[in-house]
């Protein structure tokens, strides 16, 4: 990996050549194996991938139960409230969170 040579500190210098075309057959990697080695290469030498996923969940979360409480206090006929309090309390009696 390229970045290797970079984090442990060996000195950089760029190299121009000029490559010929491949002599017989074709590559094997196709785009998908390039994509997933690509972000391998990204997510091997940072955090910000980390820490944009991380933001991201807590984002969606917050959305999500700041959507459950809007839509558990207002009142609506289709919504049978007996069982959203079953639900939650199921999911609260369950859940590692509240063990």
């Amino acid at each position: 990996m390229k970045g290797l040579f970079a984090w442990i500190g060996y000195p950089q210098v760029a190299v121009y050549y000029r490559r010929d075309p491949r002599y017989a057959g074709t590559s094997k990697w196709n785009y998908w194996r390039l994509w997933n080695f690509a972000l391998d290469g990204i997510t091997s030498f940072s955090i910000a991938p980390l820490k944009i996923a991380t933001y991201f969940g807590l984002l969606t979360a917050l959305g999500a139960f700041a959507y459950a409480v809007s839509s558990s206090t207002k009142p609506s006929p289709s919504v049978n409230r007996s069982a959203a309090i079953r639900h939650s309390w199921w999911w609260c009696c369950f859940s590692a969170e509240c063990n």
